[in-house]
């Protein structure tokens, strides 16, 4: 794990209800950490948050960080990632896939 990897996760971590908000386009009432590690082979997620709604209607948002390099595409990884979230958690989910580091390249694949 790269260390802008480790910041990234990090700096969501602690300002989870501006990401939410931001992300999701909706005012936030809470935001609770859950668990990266998601069952069956070990598959972890960058970050996984249950986030309440003002309604009261509840989803699950994944946020994930992706470098140049990558064991397998970032599609495959993320169809795995939200069917393990689906059994996990249930819907409804969200989730976003921010690209980083791509300056070198000039573009996203």
């Amino acid at each position: 794990m790269s260390t802008l990897d480790i910041l990234l996760k990090e700096m969501v971590i602690e300002a989870a209800e501006d990401f939410a908000a931001w992300l999701l386009r909706e005012e936030i009432v809470a935001v609770e950490p859950l668990t990266v590690e998601l069952p069956a082979e070990s598959l972890m997620a960058d970050t996984v948050f249950r986030v309440t709604l003002p309604d009261g209607r509840a989803t699950i948002l994944q946020i994930e960080f992706q470098g140049r390099r990558s064991r397998s595409p970032m599609p495959d990884r993320m169809l795995q990632y939200m069917a393990r979230l689906a059994q996990q958690y249930g819907p409804p989910l969200k989730a976003v896939v921010f690209y980083v580091d791509w300056s070198t390249s000039g573009s996203c694949p």
